[in-house]
């Protein structure tokens, strides 16, 4: 067997473009969208059409990670 450990402190990154979109929540401020139209409601939408995204550096924290491989 070989382990394995890597850990990183202070872990700064771009996040991942998708994940900006899906999670709104998790980075807040960086998808700017449109008013939404009616057009828009007809369809179900429920936020206007992004007009921007913010490409900014996230601080992650730590990251830890350990395991093993067989030989």
């Amino acid at each position: 067997m070989t382990y394995y450990t890597l850990n990183i402190s202070k872990y700064i990154a771009f996040p991942l473009l998708q994940q900006v979109i899906n999670r709104p929540d998790v980075y807040p401020g960086l998808v700017i969208r449109a008013p939404l139209t009616p057009q828009d409601q007809q369809q179900g939408y429920t936020a206007g059409k992004i007009t921007a995204i913010k490409d900014v550096y996230f601080n992650f924290g730590d990251l830890r990670v350990a395991g093993s491989m067989p030989m």
